[in-house]
């Protein structure tokens, strides 16, 4: 869902949008490091959980990614309309 609100936000000043993404891939790269923390990697057979959660922490850095093109969409918005748009 955060994907899809950022294409259909992506041309419009929405900061908003931004924030949920960075905050998205936030939770999903800690929540991915917690369970390496605890220990979930323990078990003989790890190969397959380090793929699974090495798969989710990039899918939380491609969010914060898109998070900054946002930020830089909206700085770019800013600077050729010369003010902040009002929120609707």
């Amino acid at each position: 869902m955060s994907i899809i609100a950022f294409v259909i936000a992506r041309k419009e000043y929405a900061p908003a949008v931004s924030a949920l993404l960075f905050v998205n891939g936030g939770l999903i790269i800690a929540g991915m490091i917690a369970l390496i923390a605890q220990g979930a990697l323990a078990s003989e057979d790890s190969s397959g959980a380090m793929r699974t959660i090495g798969s989710t922490i990039a899918m939380g850095a491609i969010l914060i990614g898109l998070g900054v093109w946002k930020v830089a969409t909206d700085r770019k918005v800013v600077a050729a309309t010369g003010k902040e748009p009002a929120q609707k």
